[in-house]
């Protein structure tokens, strides 16, 4: 007899079916072809990106129906606390994380370290909404945006190019205390360009002027 967590991908995928528009059965089938699940809870981690393809389709269907000034969303930003961060595109297996843990390494769509791993400490600047990403191994290697719209790791120097923000839809408090996911749909901008990552996990992570490119992330704590 197939297990809850075999039979669980196949309800997700009827109920959306029927229910949800085209795209977001397209986006449910990815999430079933292309999902690693959590290895210490499989059934949690489907659950968790398939509400997360639900709740983005309608945030998606709400905002192009109502008019632009009716359609914007008080967002946040997160007091992540000096914990340990991975940040991924949800449902679609990929991540913003370092290829590798030295200066000039390249950021890309995946980690080194793996799938699960925490990459980054997003350090506050002051009372400021504004971070430094620091590599969560080596406080010396921050986050640098490139004049080439790449995104590199590089001596933390506290330099304007590395200077980022982080605008969210939802944020949690006490997140040092928390484990497991802490923002949801996040942009990751430096001045007028933001973050986008994909569509490989070898692409490495850009810098786009256009808002509608922008990667939204969702923030996990290990």
């Amino acid at each position: 007899m197939p297990s809850s967590a075999q039979t669980l991908p196949v309800v997700v995928l009827v109920v959306a079916s029927v229910f949800a528009a085209p795209a977001l059965v397209g986006d449910l089938g990815d999430i079933l072809s292309n999902n690693k699940a959590d290895p210490q809870n499989p059934a949690e981690a489907l659950i968790d990106d398939a509400r997360a393809a639900v709740q983005e389709e309608v945030g998606n269907i709400a905002s192009a129906s109502v008019s632009p000034s009716a359609a914007h969303v008080a967002t946040c930003s997160p007091d992540f606390e000096g914990a340990g961060l991975r940040v991924v595109r949800p449902f679609h297996s990929l991540k913003f994380g370092p290829s590798a843990a030295h200066a000039q390494a390249p950021v890309i769509s995946s980690s080194f370290r793996g799938d699960y791993a925490v990459d980054w400490r997003f350090e506050q600047i002051g009372q400021s909404v504004d971070y430094i990403i620091k590599d969560v191994d080596n406080n010396d290697l921050a986050v640098s945006a490139r004049y080439d719209s790449s995104v590199i790791l590089d001596k933390a120097s506290n330099a304007p190019d590395q200077i980022w923000t982080v605008q969210c839809d939802t944020c949690s408090t006490g997140i040092s205390e928390i484990h497991g996911k802490v923002a949801c749909r996040c942009i990751i901008a430096h001045n007028s360009v933001c973050v986008a990552v994909g569509p490989n996990p070898d692409s490495p992570a850009s810098l786009t002027t256009s808002h509608g490119g922008c990667t939204k992330f969702d923030f996990f704590t290990n």
